[in-house]
C-alpha cells in the first residue's frame, strides 16, 4: 500500500508521503520525501476531494498526479505562542505578528520576537495544521500503534509483501497487527 500511518497535527492518518518510483523531477521528490523541510509551511498536508487521499505535503500530491485548483485541499495551520512575559493587554495584529516570526532551521520551531511585546523574551511558537471542516471526513484515521510492517530481519518477501497490502485487524495479548501476515513476520 502507498499509504503510511503519520502523525498529522494532533491525529495520525494514512497520507502518502512518497513519489512513485518512476518519477523523475528529483527536487520535487526531494520535497515530498523530505521530513526535514526548512519552511513548515511548506510542509502543510493536503487531501485531493477527487481521490479522498491525503498527502504529507504539496509536493507529494504534485508527484502522485493528483493536485487540481478545484480538487486539492490544503490543510487549515493553527498557530501558537507561548510568551513568559505577555501581558493580556498587549494585543498584537496580524501584520506585527507576521513581521516578528523567525524560524530556526537548526531547532525547527518558529519564535516571535518583540521587545515591546515580551520584555525581550522570545516567546516559542508551535505551528498545528489541521483538516478544514468540509474534508475532514474524508481524512482517513489511522492508530500508529497497530504494527504494519515485518521485522527487518524477516527475509520471506511474499509474506513482507502480504503483510503490507491489506489490512484485517489481529491482536494477541500484547500487541495489534495489520493482519495475519504481519502477526506471522
Amino acid at each position: 500500500s502507498p499509504f503510511t500511518c503519520t502523525q498529522v497535527g494532533r491525529r495520525t492518518a494514512y497520507v502518502i508521503n512518497k513519489c512513485p518510483e518512476d518519477w523523475a523531477d528529483v527536487k520535487t521528490k526531494r520535497l515530498c520525501e523530505n521530513s526535514e523541510i526548512t519552511d513548515p509551511l511548506f510542509a502543510a498536508p493536503v487531501t485531493s476531494t477527487r481521490s479522498n487521499t491525503t498527502y504529507s505535503n504539496w509536493h507529494c500530491a504534485a508527484c502522485n498526479k493528483d493536485i487540481l485548483s478545484d480538487s486539492t485541499q490544503i490543510w487549515l495551520l493553527d498557530f501558537a505562542c507561548l510568551c513568559p512575559n505577555f501581558f493580556a493587554d498587549s494585543l498584537i495584529d496580524s501584520e506585527t505578528a507576521v513581521n516578528n516570526l523567525l524560524y530556526n532551521s537548526m531547532t525547527r520551531r518558529w519564535y516571535y520576537k518583540s521587545s515591546s511585546v515580551t520584555k525581550n523574551t522570545d516567546c516559542e511558537c508551535y505551528l498545528e495544521f489541521t483538516p478544514p471542516t468540509e474534508i475532514n471526513h474524508k481524512v482517513r484515521n489511522c492508530d500508529d500503534s497497530i504494527i504494519r510492517t515485518c521485522a527487518p530481519t524477516w527475509i520471506d518477501k511474499h509474506v513482507q509483501k502480504q503483510c503490507e497490502s491489506y489490512t484485517d485487524l489481529m491482536c494477541t495479548a500484547e500487541d495489534f497487527y495489520r493482519n495475519y501476515h504481519c502477526m506471522k513476520c
